[in-house]
């Protein structure tokens, strides 16, 4: 199997780029995928938006048994979405975390 390539996604509301929701880049690699930036705007943030894109890139990750792993800074909000969805705190990076899932076993 392989994987998908690199992907970077713009989430829009209304079609133009003047009403971007969110934005995101997912590094697609043979044995680990990375969440190298995700970005919701500030007006939007807390309705679901980023809970929504990434529960969609684990579901990919499950089907395709690759790990996720991403950086977050620790003042961070973002870092209590990323537990909740089950990534870990893999290093300490002092003012960032490296955070890492693995897929659920079938």
């Amino acid at each position: 199997m392989t994987n998908p390539p690199d992907q970077s996604a713009i989430l829009l509301r209304a079609g133009s780029l003047d009403d971007a929701a969110e934005m995101s880049k997912v590094i697609r690699a043979r044995t680990t995928w990375r969440l190298a930036q995700i970005q919701v705007v500030p007006s939007l943030q807390g309705i679901g938006i980023g809970t929504g894109v990434v529960t969609s890139l684990l579901r990919e990750a499950d089907a395709a048994s690759v790990p996720v792993e991403l950086n977050v800074l620790r003042v961070n909000p973002a870092q209590h979405l990323y537990l909740r969805l089950g990534f870990v705190s893999a290093a300490d990076r002092g003012s960032a975390l490296t955070m890492c899932y693995t897929p659920e076993a079938d």
